[in-house]
């Protein structure tokens, strides 16, 4: 998957620009839900900025959402108004409402890392599937890295596992 956008070789999610990372995650409705995880992805969870926090609040700013919303509460509405305009409003009890995608690239990475996530971000939305919700690059910690929020939608179904496997 990252050779596509790294130029490097691909081994389980890694490839040779000194440990490039890929990581999905499900998001259902417990407390992994897209809400929450958005909500952490745009830094409005207060108590995630704390002094024990790997998060550097002075370098916030330089975070960019470089798709969708600038709002947890857009974001999810935009959610639930794709889900509601597909008919999809009592998803099943154990449904997958979203993939959280984490690509990363170490500190000091001599690379346009701008260039690289957005690439990382195209690559993303012309060959995983599903509708892609919010993408945002995190440049407030220690490794610069991108969440890409997708609601998992295939054949107007929610179908988290037709995109994450089993």
């Amino acid at each position: 998957v990252l050779k596509m956008f790294a130029h490097g070789s691909m081994r389980k999610g890694r490839c040779n620009m000194s440990a490039a990372y890929f990581a999905l995650k499900s998001l259902s409705k417990s407390a992994a839900h897209p809400l929450v995880a958005i909500r952490h992805n745009l830094r409005e969870i207060a108590a995630e900025m704390g002094a024990a926090s790997h998060i550097n609040p002075k370098r916030t700013r330089l975070n960019q959402i470089i798709h969708g919303h600038d709002s947890s509460l857009d974001v999810e509405n935009a959610r639930l108004w794709v889900l509601k305009h597909l008919k999809i409003e009592n998803p099943r009890k154990n449904a997958v409402h979203g993939i959280e995608i984490v690509v990363s690239i170490p500190p000091h990475a001599s690379i346009n890392q701008l260039a690289f996530f957005l690439n990382a971000r195209d690559w993303l939305k012309s060959n995983y599937g599903g509708l892609m919700l919010h993408a945002v690059i995190h440049n407030d910690e220690e490794a610069p890295h991108m969440h890409v929020i997708i609601l998992p939608i295939v054949d107007k179904r929610l179908q988290g596992n037709a995109l994450m496997g089993n």
